[in-house]
């Protein structure tokens, strides 16, 4: 007899894992800022976001338009796991000015983040 309970809870697990892994690769490392409202409720809010103005998803797709501009950078996941509707993420920044990317200029950072879901999409994200 399956548990039909527990079969849903990993359902829904996996399609937010998924759901921010997709985020995190199409978004942020290829810039294809035009395809977030497939990721992003329409009332997502971004507290990493430095200023309020910014933690919407226009302030976000402004963010890195501007980053962009002179740094390379990309997203490593390391690890996702969820539980109910959170995911938790840890990633790895790398990041270099963009005249200077190399093995010896770029810098690495762990991250860890947390994707709030509702309905299959991110309504909300924290940085720590």
């Amino acid at each position: 007899m399956t548990n039909h309970t527990s079969d849903t809870l990993l359902h829904h697990s996996q399609t937010h894992e998924s759901c921010v892994s997709a985020y995190l690769s199409v978004v942020w490392n290829n810039g294809f800022t035009d395809q977030m409202a497939y990721f992003v409720h329409p009332l997502f809010v971004d507290y990493s976001m430095p200023f309020s103005i910014l933690q919407n998803a226009d302030g976000v797709k402004t963010y890195l338009h501007i980053l962009k501009t002179s740094l390379h950078f990309h997203l490593e996941i390391e690890s996702l796991a969820s539980c109910g509707d959170f995911v938790y993420a840890s990633t790895r920044l790398h990041v270099a000015p963009l005249h200077l990317v190399s093995a010896q200029t770029t810098e690495v950072s762990m991250q860890f983040s947390i994707f709030q879901m509702n309905r299959g999409m991110i309504i909300a994200h924290w940085q720590a």
